[in-house]
This record gives structure tokens, sequence and C-alpha cells, in this order.
């Protein structure tokens, strides 16, 4: 049983720190020349210029398993373009080694595991108002769950009335404050989880890129999102605006905290 003991022990410290230790900070840095860059408040903001349009990227921020960029389109043809995030993919990639025949000789390689279209807004809010749907079913559910237990306690009072003791007349007064605290406790979650997901909302709704036509000469900007690839070193990121091809390049960095 001791040595039972023993390895349980060995066997969660490592468990213990892994789960406690802080995971390290991403971002990503451009791989251009700095006469194609411009720095505002600190972002940096990679210009590409083709035929008939043009395609202005800047890395914001890692968040929640994604990678949110700031991108503003601009169409300088003489034809309507219409814009979405279908228009935009990324592709990750890894370094590897590549061993020659000789061991001592070799060359590091772009090694693809990943690629794939920026998150679509209009996907997102159509999930975000499933999901606010299943919430509210629920909260009607526990409302009438709550009236029924409700009703059925009145009715215990009534019939007990004159006929229960001191101590169960306590031990009813303590059951029905834990239930009201509980119902108080769904009530909370249920109006904080209807908070966040207003906010997802409208986040999706008015900062993401959306589908929109450009009209010659007309811009487009808002953010948009890909996924965050941990492993990932190296991510290709192209913007197809009409028959233009844009293509960005960016190291991912990862710090120690």
């Amino acid at each position: 049983m001791k040595f039972i003991h023993r390895a349980t022990l060995l066997f969660s410290i490592p468990l213990l720190f892994t789960a406690c230790s802080p995971e390290s900070v991403q971002r990503l840095q451009h791989d251009h020349n700095e006469e194609d860059v411009r720095v505002y408040r600190g972002m940096e903001y990679v210009y590409s210029d083709a035929e008939s349009s043009s395609a202005i990227l800047a890395y914001y921020r890692h968040i929640e398993g994604r990678i949110v960029l700031d991108l503003e389109v601009i169409n300088y043809g003489d034809e309507p373009i219409r814009f979405s995030t279908d228009d935009i993919s990324y592709s990750a990639y890894q370094f590897r080694f590549r061993y020659d025949e000789n061991p001592d000789d070799g060359e590091w390689y772009e090694f693809l595991i990943a690629e794939g279209e920026a998150h679509n807004p209009e996907e997102m809010i159509l999930n975000i108002d499933r999901e606010t749907s299943r919430a509210t079913a629920r909260n009607r559910t526990n409302v009438v769950l709550e009236s029924i237990a409700g009703t059925a306690n009145a009715i215990d009072d009534i019939s007990s009335i004159g006929s229960s003791s001191s101590s169960e007349r306590a031990a009813r007064d303590v059951r029905r404050t834990r239930l009201a605290k509980e119902r108080a406790e769904r009530r909370e979650q249920f109006y904080a989880q209807a908070a966040n997901l207003n906010d997802m909302r409208a986040y999706w709704e008015t900062s993401a890129i959306r589908t929109t036509d450009l009209l010659p000469g007309e811009t487009l900007a808002g953010e948009i999102s890909i996924t965050n690839i941990k492993e990932a070193r190296i991510y290709l990121l192209d913007v197809q605006i009409g028959n233009d091809l844009h293509r960005f390049r960016f190291f991912q960095r990862s710090y120690e905290p």
C-alpha cells in the first residue's frame, strides 16, 4: 500500500507542475522588406499593391485559440468586387531538418502542418445565436421546474400546518434557503452567459470583415481571425481581391512567461 501511495505521489508531482505552469506567449512578426511596412501605435502594417487592388495587413493579438489581424482592402479596378473571408486563406509551417546521404550534411526546410480559411463571421454569428437559443431554453426549463417545485412545497406546507415539529420546520427552512440560492446562482449564470454571447455577437457583427461588394475606389477594413496552430513557426496568408493575389508571410515567435 505504501508503494502505491509513493508511486501516486511521484506521478502527481510532475502533473501538478504541468497543470499550474503558465503557457508561452505567442506573437506574429512580419517577414517583409521594411519599405513595405508602416508602424502606427505599435502595430506593423504590411502593404501589398497589385494591378487593380491593394491589401494592408497587421497582426493584432493571439486570443482564445485565434490569431486576430487587422485587414484593409482597396478596389482600384473598374468593376465591383465581392470580398469575403472566403477570399482569405492561410498555411502554417514548421521547420524540419532534411539529412543528406552524408550524415554531417543536410538542410532545414518548411513543412506544411495545417491550412485553412479565415473564420467566417456569418457562421460565427449563427453559432452564437444557436447557443443563445439553447441557453434561453435551458433557463425556461429551470423556471418551469422551479415553479413546479414551489407549488409542491406550498402544498406540503399547507398539509403539515399544526403537525410538524420545530426541527422539521427548521430543516424545511434550510432546504428552501438552499434552493433559493441555487435559483439565484442559475439566474446569474444565465444572464452572464447571455451578456457574453451578446458581446461576442456584437464583435463579429461590427468589428469583423463581412461579405461586401466593393465598388471601384471603395475600401473595406476590419478584423479577421485565423486558427492559432501553436506548433507553427511560419504563417503564409493569401488575400484574393478579384484577380489579384496578395501574399503575406509571418514568423510565429514564442516567449516564455
